[in-house]
């Protein structure tokens, strides 16, 4: 006996990379986590209604999106000087501040749609509680999160919610399956090929933000994301076919024109539960999915204040501008009008096109440094 410890971490050095490499995949996976409640939300917004059961055409035909949006990300990432991030690296400190309010703005839906979701599922909950008290306590919730500003926190609790609720929507999808009919599936190009293109289209502003972290990852993050960039893909890959089960079983149990009928928005994004007369699947879903909404939320908030910030030329965000965001969406989801529900549908899908243009230019000046370099 030597009385020595045997462990895979040899020395300092070691144990940071161990604890930088499973930061990485924690923050990676929280963007994923809240690419999904996006995805989530499109459906219930757009596809379910403008599509119909073909909608899973549809988040297939985003797939050349996504990993474009990751390509360009590790390319910019691969691309930066020493200490910089890409933005900074590709644009310089003046016309960076630009992008960053850009980059803001568009969590900055993110986060109005989580709050919006939110508030239409505790109404279609419980429809004689206050709505203007729901989205106050939802508001202060989400603050007293993430007042606290430290990056690590919700990337932690990602690690564990992510199983949580992927376990309770399993279980709704589960219970969902005698319910259904593979006739559902039929026509299978629902109102047209027409329509399932318009609704890839508007998925795509879900996806917008899967390049994001990569725009702001530190020296410490670069090697490790250039080292094994399949931390950065898994969680994409993981995200995007819980999103499309989830698509399939809404098809799977109601027809084609069932799927567009006049229902709350709170109401298909709880259709599972609703086609099904199972009291704890009913009750899981609305767990999970206010846990997936939260959780997205304040990732949003977190990191529209993040951008903000760094237009202003600031590292450390203020304590003041998340609470601002947050009380600007209060009466989003209290007041539930229809001009607010046209107003998500026209701004959301251009998400989509706007990150795509950011990141493509980018990498035009990337090309363009390179060759002066």
């Amino acid at each position: 006996m030597t009385g020595k410890t045997v462990s895979s971490v040899q020395n300092a050095s070691a144990a940071m990379d161990q604890r930088q490499k499973a930061f990485v995949r924690d923050q990676y996976a929280l963007n994923a986590f809240a690419i999904y409640a996006q995805i989530i939300i499109g459906f219930a917004l757009y596809l379910y209604d403008h599509v119909s059961t073909p909608g899973w055409i549809s988040l297939l035909l985003t797939i050349p999106y996504l990993f474009i949006m990751i390509w360009l990300g590790i390319h910019l990432q691969g691309h930066s000087r020493a200490g910089e991030n890409p933005i900074v690296s590709m644009l310089g400190k003046g016309l960076s501040a630009v992008f960053y309010f850009i980059f803001s703005f568009m969590f900055f839906i993110d986060a109005l749609l989580a709050f919006y979701a939110l508030c239409a599922i505790i109404q279609d909950v419980m429809p004689d509680h206050s709505a203007w008290l729901d989205a106050v306590f939802l508001a202060v919730i989400c603050f007293l999160s993430i007042k606290d500003n430290r990056a690590n926190v919700l990337p932690r609790l990602g690690r564990f919610l992510k199983w949580l609720v992927g376990g309770l929507l399993l279980y709704c999808f589960a219970i969902a399956l005698p319910y259904g009919k593979t006739a559902h599936f039929f026509p299978l190009l629902g109102y047209g090929p027409g329509s399932i293109f318009q609704g890839a289209l508007w998925i795509c502003g879900a996806l917008s933000s899967a390049a994001c972290p990569l725009l702001l990852a530190n020296t410490n993050e670069k090697k490790t994301i250039l080292d094994k960039k399949v931390i950065v893909i898994r969680p994409f890959f993981l995200a995007f076919l819980l999103a499309l089960l989830t698509y399939w079983i809404s098809v799977w149990l109601l027809p084609v024109y069932a799927m567009a009928r006049p229902e709350a928005f709170g109401w298909r994004l709880l259709l599972v539960t609703h086609m099904t007369p199972s009291v704890p699947a009913w009750s899981m879903e609305v767990i999970g999915l206010i846990l997936l909404f939260l959780l997205s939320l304040c990732h949003s908030v977190s990191q529209a204040s993040r951008f903000f910030s760094l237009g202003m030329k600031k590292e450390k965000e203020p304590r003041f501008l998340a609470a601002f965001f947050l009380a600007f969406m209060i009466p989003i989801g209290a007041l539930r009008l229809p001009e607010i529900h046209q107003f998500f549908l026209s701004v959301a899908p251009w998400r989509g096109g706007i990150a795509l243009c950011l990141l493509l230019v980018l990498w035009f000046a990337s090309i363009i440094h390179k060759k002066r370099g």
